[in-house]
């Protein structure tokens, strides 16, 4: 594992997907975004920040708009809205940042050729009818500037690095 995350800190939930995308995923997005908040604050990362301010940092912000539009594609693209798959979403803590990890039940993720194209940050086009109403995607999230973009094509998963170096002290 990336040095500076294979401490045992570390969390994993699981969602079957839902009809309702405003729904499905607004417990598990919170969760994720909360713990990440709150294990930084209490390493001192955070110091002298209110909650407000801390929410708005640079780094908070980056795992906030990645791992919003990941889930958002896993829930529609790869799990196509269907309740009976399931959406797993992990977070791993480190000293240097976070490792975020998102699977859903598609077959997207578990290609070689889909690793190569997301791992160089090749644009894909979206396969959404209403890609103009909610975004792009893949664009959000390479725009967001994640640190390390890797699929394990083996368990059909996306992993997100992000560092904290961009976290003012």
């Amino acid at each position: 594992m990336l040095g500076g995350f294979n401490g045992p800190e570390w969390m994993e939930m699981r969602t079957p997907s839902f009809d309702s995308r405003e729904i499905s995923h607004l417990y598990l997005f919170r969760s994720i975004v909360d713990a990440v908040e709150q294990y930084y604050f209490i390493q001192g990362l955070f110091e002298g920040k209110s909650e407000l301010e801390r929410m708005h940092t640079p780094f908070m912000q980056r795992v906030m708009h990645i791992y919003n539009e990941a889930l958002e594609n896993a829930l529609e693209h790869g799990n196509e809205g269907d309740p009976r798959k399931i959406v797993t979403v992990s977070v791993t803590f480190g000293t240097k940042g976070v490792v975020l990890g998102i699977r859903d039940g598609g077959a997207f993720l578990r290609t070689a050729n889909t690793k190569e194209r997301l791992e160089r940050r090749e644009i894909i086009p979206s396969t959404s009818i209403v890609a103009s109403i909610h975004g792009y995607g893949l664009d959000v999230i390479y725009s967001s500037n994640p640190d390390v973009l890797y699929v394990e094509v083996e368990t059909g998963t996306l992993y997100f690095v992000i560092l904290i170096d961009t976290l003012p002290r």
